[in-house]
């Protein structure tokens, strides 16, 4: 067996060293032959194949051209639909068989050897099979698995982790694609069965010193800013690249901040997060990657109300909205609260206001957005007129704000700077009654359906008085839509965890046939008609609603009546996830929601 697996290694290792010469050689070929294209008179220039997949390069220069026109914007769409339209079939193709072993993958993962976080012995915990990168097509595609153990075992923390990268880059690109001199990759996330692929173009990164003859003797790369060892050295040796950070900081209030490697001896003033990888590459380009941590995170002290994580690693999902951060009185720091910024000159004061910034967001701005819910009547709508673009009209549209056809929860919260993991401790703030009553006897033994008053009553005698709790009453039942919204996006996960085990055990996803039936059973579940729905209901998602938004999210109480809203929830599951129903089912489904069976 150790003989079989070490010809196995061995093989591999000579594949990868063959394969790293190879695309040398391809390389300089390339090259050759484009420098004979060049030497050519040709009436008509062809756009070269490779130009076509420079997606950052072709997206700058859309963008920098003095002749902007509609051509211009027509460019800038077609590269952006071309980048998501390549990487949602090559991230889809990953997946399909991302547990197959590497020698019958379609497509090869990189070469090069995964360095796993923590205890690597291959008995407790082994590397084999994690961590694999893909590339194709100029874009690097990464699974957001937690491989590393940094997200509790999780993959649905991972899979949010890889969706602040590419928010974060969403963030800076609008500013960075129009500065001169300096490139940031195109990012999508593609959601497959379950698992969610990370695709980031690659940037020209990788210098090439090639010979007379045209042959590659040497690929390196200048590394001039961040980290690229774990945090152990952290590097500025671009004042032009750190300045271009900052002027983006400037729209999104964050500041410059200390930050110290663990070998490094003195702290460096930095703008962007220490982990960022900052790169000269062809034609001296600055290259900008890893925006992860960009925002700066939220401070797990200060929210109670959510389940704590592992060794205080939520700062690495759970971070500010950027609504949030930019009307924060002082700017913010990135790095907060991590350990690159231990024992630096300013790591207490950064600290104190992301802990400042995370208490407003707790105590002014969500009960503000509370009351704005429950007190805000009538939806207007303003637009600009044709005739007069700087006058306009107010349209008083007769409905409620919540009620209102465009109403969007999660929009609203993300428009006021809320996490939506926040919505257990948004709904604990509306005024609801209690399942029990009060005691006026002080000898009364408070019990889960008596409580006994805390002060003298001089009142007249009474018993079974109701009980309530919360401060923000409302005509709308909000704690009910608030409740529907937690439900589905934690059946949303649950189903997301049932697809990931199924493709892990079955080790290649051949066709919808697996996933219809596992949607069968959870329509079911939701409708109240399969069998077991009542466990489902009780366990699985009364246990995930408080273990993503807090035990304050839903009572015991709550627990006998979870099944609720089964028309929402199923519209939601069909975008979210992407199965389909036939206009008849819809239909009746509809019209008796409760009890309908799928089949």
């Amino acid at each position: 067996m150790d003989t079989q697996r070490s010809m196995a290694v061995d093989a591999k290792a000579r594949l990868d060293d063959a394969m790293v010469k190879w695309k040398d050689a391809e390389f300089s070929y390339a090259q050759a032959q484009r420098r004979m294209q060049l030497l050519r008179d040709s009436a008509v220039t062809l756009v070269d194949r490779r130009d076509r997949m420079l997606w950052a390069e072709r997206l700058k220069r859309a963008l920098e051209t003095t002749d902007k026109g509609a051509h211009t914007y027509i460019e800038v769409v077609h590269v952006c639909q071309d980048f998501v339209e390549v990487a949602r079939h090559v991230a889809t193709q990953i997946v399909r068989e991302y547990y197959l072993p590497v020698h019958e993958k379609t497509v090869m993962p990189v070469a090069g050897p995964f360095l796993m976080d923590g205890r690597n012995d291959g008995a407790v915990r082994s590397s084999h099979g994690k961590g694999l990168k893909f590339e194709a097509h100029n874009i690097r595609f990464q699974v957001a698995l937690d491989d590393h153990g940094r997200f509790d075992h999780s993959d649905e923390l991972a899979a949010k982790f890889a969706g602040a990268e590419c928010r974060n880059s969403s963030l800076f690109l609008p500013t960075m694609v129009l500065t001169p001199n300096v490139l940031v990759p195109l990012q999508c996330c593609v959601d497959y069965h379950g698992m969610r692929v990370l695709c980031v173009s690659k940037l020209p990164i990788e210098c090439y010193d090639v010979s007379d003859k045209g042959v590659v003797q040497n690929v390196r790369t200048e590394f001039v800013y961040g980290t690229n060892n774990k945090g152990k050295t952290i590097v500025s040796h671009s004042k032009t690249l750190d300045a271009s950070i900052a002027k983006v900081n400037a729209s999104l209030n964050l500041g410059a901040h200390c930050v110290r490697g663990s070998l490094d001896l003195t702290a460096k003033l930095i703008h962007g997060a220490g982990d960022m990888h900052g790169y000269i590459g062809q034609g001296e380009t600055f290259c900008l990657l890893k925006f992860r941590r960009m925002m700066p995170p939220e401070d797990p002290e200060e929210t109670p109300h959510l389940p704590a994580s592992t060794r205080g690693m939520s700062i690495l999902w759970r971070q500010l909205r950027p609504a949030l951060v930019k009307t924060h009185p002082v700017p913010l720091s990135p790095d907060a609260l991590s350990l690159l910024t231990y024992q630096t000159p300013d790591w207490e004061n950064q600290a104190a206001r992301v802990k400042d910034c995370t208490r407003r967001m707790l105590d002014d701005v969500l009960p503000l957005f509370a009351r704005k819910l429950a007190e805000r009547e009538v939806c207007i709508y303003t637009k600009s007129t044709i005739e007069s673009p700087s006058h306009s009209v107010t349209y008083d549209l007769g409905q409620d704000y919540v009620t209102s056809p465009t109403f969007s929860l999660v929009g609203e919260l993300h428009r006021h700077g809320i996490n939506v993991r926040h919505l257990g401790l948004l709904r604990s703030l509306f005024y609801f009654q209690l399942d029990g009553a009060v005691s006026e006897h002080a000898q009364d033994v408070v019990s889960d359906k008596v409580v006994t008053v805390d002060r003298k009553y001089t009142g007249d005698s009474c018993q079974n008085v109701p009980l309530y709790k919360g401060d923000i009453q409302s005509k709308h039942d909000l704690r009910r839509l608030i409740l529907v919204e937690m439900l589905q996006r934690t059946i949303k996960n649950l189903v997301r965890a049932s697809l990931r085990s199924m493709l892990q055990a079955r080790q290649l996803a051949m066709g919808p046939t697996t996933q219809t039936s596992l949607f069968v059973v959870v329509l079911n579940y939701i409708s109240g008609s399969g069998a077991g729905s009542d466990a489902f209901w009780k366990n699985q998602v009364f246990d995930g609603v408080r273990a993503r938004f807090g035990s304050i999210a839903v009572s015991f109480v709550d627990r006998l009546n979870l099944r609720q809203a089964p028309v929402e929830i199923a519209r939601y599951l069909s975008t979210a996830i992407g199965f389909e129903l036939t206009r008849d089912c819809w239909t009746r489904f509809t019209q008796h929601p409760h009890g309908f069976l799928f089949t």
